[in-house]
């Protein structure tokens, strides 16, 4: 009879070896599926915060400075001219001085264009070698060029269009022949209306007696009529140099307006998109953009505890919205004026018909707006006139690096943490180049966890929050030529 006898020793010990490997190739499968998982968690984790910052900021960027901005406004009436080269001439209130060396090799234009209908350019030369002119984009020009010689005898003038002498003092038929310059004599061209077309005339003012000197054969068909000028003896001047004219456009270095904002915090930001800690801190203004800014009907002065405005076309005013009143101030050459602004606050808003009556509270250091924003006493006792334009400011916001590494975005006085492991964080404004346009860039860069993905910061994953952004409202440079 045979007998069972069970498993040797032997057997044993290759069943429990086999066991062995096979839960250990299991627990590897599953450590290894485990940390995948974790590591796709992480990244996904960082890449939902890097998109969700990333719209965030863009957005705020994109909307800086709505109803906080405008593009260079043109000027009216008459104002005293300034040339480009402030390298060759100086001026002040209408004398325009040479300081270049003698010589016919620095001429200068004038700032300021006029951009359509009627207008002029007065001047009073030098005694001697001076040449002033106007001039269209198709290329005509209207001059006048002083000769040399004794001032109080007279001293050789002559008249070109489009660069050809139609008149002057000597050299020319009867009817082309016109008196010398005397030293005093002053001189106005003029963009006139004629039988068909506009033209360019030229009147010479002599003892207070005006005469016409020449009238341009050419048409003004053409604008901007521009303006220029030319000395020839260093330090000679031009004096009562005034154009006259509606519009009349800056021919370039038109830029965006910002208008004056309030304290944030105790720091007063210098526009509505404000970049300090070397780069790290970013905030951003605007308007509300449902509401649109509207002008005062009355003035608001230090004493004014309510302002009467025109009601907006799109949104509503209502008692707990502040305000931001703004007086652009003057940008007139001839009479520049300050700007201001006066954060406030409704306490009560009354319709009727076409008027809105908003009764205000000042908004200042103790009581400010969101628990930032204020006005100083300065800003408040400023003279607020008729037209003034009131706008309806949304919270102000601000990102910021913790200590802990967190991206923080603060809307009001309401943080948020948006992203976090941030290993670098940097905001950064500039001029586009050739050009007025305001180019915020950004440059954040945040990693994963770094359980799973690695645990060393050099080869740690990464993603990046890499952007410019050029805000509509301040990039509103001047289109006015177009």
């Amino acid at each position: 009879m045979k007998h069972n006898r069970g498993f040797s020793l032997l057997e044993l010990l290759i069943s429990m070896a086999v066991t062995l490997v096979a839960v250990l190739a299991a627990v590897a499968l599953i450590t290894k599926f485990a940390r995948s998982t974790a590591a796709f968690t992480e990244l996904s984790t960082m890449e939902e915060s890097r998109s969700t910052a990333q719209t965030l900021l863009r957005a705020d960027l994109d909307n800086a400075g709505h109803n906080l901005t405008r593009p260079s406004p043109p000027l009216a009436g008459s104002i005293f001219a300034i040339p480009n080269s402030s390298e060759n001439y100086t001026w002040s209130n209408g004398t325009i001085t040479k300081t270049a060396s003698t010589g016919w090799g620095d001429g200068t234009s004038i700032t300021h264009a006029l951009a359509n209908g009627l207008g002029s350019f007065s001047f009073t030369p030098p005694s001697n070698g001076a040449t002033a002119y106007i001039t269209s984009p198709n290329g005509d020009t209207f001059a006048i060029t002083i000769g040399f010689g004794a001032p109080n005898v007279g001293v050789w003038i002559g008249v070109y269009v489009n660069g050809t002498e139609v008149a002057a003092t000597s050299g020319h038929s009867q009817t082309e022949t016109i008196a010398p310059h005397l030293t005093g004599d002053s001189y106005t061209f003029k963009i006139e209306n004629g039988e068909s077309n506009r033209i360019a005339k030229l009147y010479r003012l002599r003892n207070n007696t005006p005469s016409l000197l020449w009238t341009s054969t050419a048409p003004v068909t053409s604008y901007p009529v521009s303006f220029g000028l030319n000395i020839y003896e260093q330090s000679k001047s031009f004096t009562n140099v005034i154009i006259t004219g509606a519009p009349l456009i800056a021919l370039s270095g038109n830029s965006t307006e910002f208008a004056p904002l309030p304290f944030d915090l105790g720091n007063q930001l210098s526009a509505p998109v404000t970049i300090t800690g070397g780069g790290s801190t970013i905030t951003v203004l605007s308007g509300d953009k449902t509401t649109d800014s509207v002008t005062t009907l009355t003035d608001l002065e230090s004493t004014s505890s309510e302002v009467i405005i025109r009601p907006p076309q799109r949104g509503r005013f209502n008692a707990g919205d502040y305000l931001l009143i703004v007086d652009w101030g003057s940008l007139n050459p001839a009479a520049p004026g300050g700007a201001a602004s006066s954060l406030c606050r409704v306490s009560s808003a009354t319709i009727n018909g076409n008027e809105l009556t908003l009764s205000i509270e000042r908004v200042r250091q103790e009581n400010p707006a969101w628990a930032r924003l204020y006005s100083t006493d300065a800003d408040h006792a400023h003279k607020y006139a008729i037209g003034s334009t009131v706008t309806k400011l949304a919270p102000p916001v601000s990102y910021v690096t913790s200590t802990d590494a967190r991206l923080v975005r603060m809307e009001a006085d309401r943080p948020s943490t948006i992203a976090f492991n941030i290993r670098q964080a940097n905001f950064a404004r500039y001029i586009e180049f050739n050009s007025t346009a305001n180019v915020f860039r950004v440059d954040i860069n945040l990693a994963a966890e770094g359980i799973e993905t690695s645990n060393t910061a050099s080869t740690e994953s990464r993603g990046t929050i890499k952007f410019e952004s050029r805000p509509r409202a301040m990039n509103l440079a001047s289109n006015q030529l177009n």
